[in-house]
């Protein structure tokens, strides 16, 4: 989402954007909604590429279940990734900010590191980022949970994405404005 937004930015698109007389919340959530399907689309055939690679059997009767996470962990992702995007209209490069996003959530949210074997303090970060809900919900079903057991988790991972939805279109029209301002909203 902050690379969508630093690509308006970059061909020069995105003063126009500003200046059309639409509002804010539908404009920028429209721009949202690509990066939204994208991480639909291309989760499930990772998903069964990396199941087939690691020799990990996913229960059919878990895949609807499945679906709903990662839906909502794909909107709760861009949430953050609004919230990247507002920040690279007060950076230079977008690439390096998501990358650094990125490379917090594959640490902090349990992709690659077991959650219970991180510091207390990490413990206490990775509660307020997107996926590290998600990922608990989609392994508990995986392992036989039932919905009832992993509602309370995806109702987190939706909250944790609407936080940072709000926190995203906040910040947005704040640097906008501050762009506008100091007549920087096109440096790049």
């Amino acid at each position: 989402m902050g690379n969508t937004i630093g690509g308006e930015r970059y061909t020069h698109t995105l003063g126009l954007l500003l200046v059309s007389p639409a509002r804010r919340v539908p404009l920028f959530l429209g721009r949202a909604l690509p990066v939204i399907v994208n991480g639909l689309v291309c989760s499930p055939p990772a998903l069964v590429v990396g199941a087939l690679a690691l020799h990990v059997s996913l229960p059919l009767a878990s895949m609807p279940l499945l679906v709903v996470v990662v839906s909502v962990s794909a909107l709760s992702c861009t949430g953050l990734g609004l919230v990247t995007a507002a920040l690279a209209l007060r950076g230079r490069e977008t690439s390096v900010l998501s990358n650094i996003a990125m490379g917090v959530l594959l640490i902090f949210c349990g992709v690659n590191v077991a959650l219970s074997s991180m510091p207390a303090l990490m413990a206490t970060v990775r509660r307020y980022l997107p996926l590290t809900h998600g990922i608990e919900a989609a392994r508990a079903l995986v392992a036989g949970a039932s919905w009832g057991q992993v509602a309370g988790l995806v109702a987190t991972e939706a909250a944790v994405g609407l936080a940072n939805l709000v926190i995203g279109l906040l910040a947005l029209t704040h640097f906008e404005r501050e762009s506008r301002r100091s007549a920087t909203l096109e440096v790049a």
